[in-house]
């Protein structure tokens, strides 16, 4: 029952330590995961970061060159000297092209919106001439601070932003006016993307309106113009241009999570597997030597439990049995019995056959009791000629016990008094029986000796003179 118990014990801390192992790993793998979903939401957050600031300071320059370009009259030192318009206008150009490769238009107007120079005509459409007027608006009610922010303005095929500021020409008051193509926007789109996530420019002043993408300004995108409610959500970093109407918007790409998930998956099912087959080869392992262990201990002890000559029980095995029928947890309502047995002159038949035959005759014995009872009823050899029967239930050999006594103590007596044919000779012989009905309150030395005692008035008669009656004791002796 221990050796048992001891094999569950060894398969739950198996299965304990499974557990941990597998639920230590599950840690690991979703830990890995929130790392790496925190790393990115860091990198794309930088790089929100870094390309705001570039294109900020992209921005930033454009205005202190057109203030610098203001100062000195833009390059052209008499504006007088020219006699057409349309000789300003080339003059400006050529000048405002060394240092703006990338201007898409231009215009000066005057401190009333009108203007008085540039191509604005011909490539600047209404919304910017509405903005020109704005600024001149702000400098009729003297705002010291102006600050005009971009925004991507549509035009066919010719999709830009406007810059346009404050200047002083001559004394004069004027509005100096910009447009550039936003390929520079494009650019610092593609030179910080540092992750595999989506960039957008977005106008801040329209709800997620797409300003420019990665394939350029909004009428390149073959898509919506707009963020879907999807790309909203998975929105990582958001971070403003500081003096424009953008802001740059990293949006997740669900690929990139999806992709070292399942790698991370995979190893964790053939980590998991490995330590599984291993974990299953010890539990196999172990259990086997268990069991292997268990039969071992249970061989001993059934060894140690063992008559060697007969293989009947021993006098440990009969005090084990009887402890546990008296004291255990079976029905205490349960008459039972012991019998004790002795052979009559089993000397004589040592001397006079041999102790191979005694032998043998001893084995016979063992094998008519064992025949004679119960599986449950415990034969026992305690000595050499000398067999006691622990009876489990009386009520089996009758429904009153001391009939069934006195009928198991004849039975007996009969059995054992057959021929013997052993090694080619006939043994007649005899046997001397004693028994008593348990109390269930006696312990196992004081009940062999009462059992003895019967026994022993038995074998008083035989010596006296043969005859068939049997002593049967029925209560405790208390002499």
């Amino acid at each position: 029952m221990k050796s048992k118990k001891y094999s569950i014990i060894y398969v739950v801390i198996m299965l304990s330590v499974l557990s941990v192992i597998s639920m230590t790993m599950v840690w690991q793998y979703q830990e890995k995961l929130a790392n790496f979903k925190s790393h990115q939401q860091q990198m794309a957050l930088y790089q929100a970061q870094m390309t705001s600031s570039s294109i900020q300071r992209k921005i930033d320059n454009i205005r202190q060159e057109m203030v610098a370009l203001s100062y000195e009259n833009f390059g052209i030192h008499d504006f007088n000297t020219f006699t057409e318009i349309d000789e300003v206008q080339q003059a400006l150009n050529n000048r405002l092209k060394q240092f703006f490769p990338n201007m898409y238009a231009f215009t000066i107007a005057d401190a009333h919106g009108e203007e008085i120079g540039g191509d604005i005509d011909f490539l600047v459409g209404d919304i910017c001439r509405n903005d020109i007027k704005w600024t001149a608006q702000q400098i009729q009610k003297d705002k010291a601070d102006i600050t005009y922010e971009p925004m991507i303005h549509a035009k066919f095929n010719a999709f830009h932003y406007d810059m346009m500021l404050p200047v002083q020409v001559n004394g004069q008051e004027m509005v100096f006016f910009m447009s550039f193509l936003p390929d520079s926007l494009v650019q610092a789109l593609h030179e910080h993307k540092i992750t595999e996530h989506v960039p957008f420019i977005i106008n801040n002043s329209v709800s997620h309106l797409i300003e420019v993408g990665l394939e350029g300004v909004r009428d390149k995108l073959l898509r919506n113009y707009y963020l879907t409610d999807k790309e909203q959500d998975l929105t990582m970093a958001r971070e403003l241009i500081k003096g424009t109407k953008w802001d740059v918007v990293i949006v997740e790409n669900p690929k990139v999570f999806n992709e070292f998930q399942h790698s991370e998956l995979k190893i964790f099912i053939i980590t998991w597997t490995v330590i599984f087959l291993f974990w299953l080869a010890i539990l196999i392992i172990g259990v086997r030597l268990e069991l292997r262990r268990n039969q071992r201990f249970n061989e001993l002890t059934e060894y140690s439990f063992q008559d060697d000559l007969t293989g009947v029980a021993n006098r440990r095995k009969l005090e084990h049995y009887f402890q546990s029928y008296l004291t255990g947890s079976s029905d205490a309502a349960k008459v039972r019995g012991l019998i004790y047995v002795d052979i009559n002159k089993f000397k004589d038949i040592n001397d006079a056959y041999g102790h191979l035959l005694g032998d043998d005759f001893l084995r016979e014995v063992a094998h008519r009791l064992k025949d004679y009872f119960y599986e449950t009823d415990v034969v026992t050899r305690l000595g050499s000629d000398e067999f006691v029967v622990l009876i489990r239930k009386l009520s089996r050999y009758g429904t009153i016990p001391e009939i069934a006594l006195e009928k198991v103590i004849q039975e007996i007596r009969e059995s054992l008094s057959e021929p013997y044919l052993l090694h080619g000779e006939e043994i007649e012989s005899s046997a001397s029986v004693g028994g008593i009905i348990l109390d269930g309150g006696e312990n196992f030395d004081d009940a062999v000796r009462r059992a003895d005692k019967q026994m022993y008035r038995d074998k008083m008669l035989f010596d006296q003179k043969p005859n068939d009656d049997m002593l049967i004791d029925t209560v405790p002796d208390n002499t």
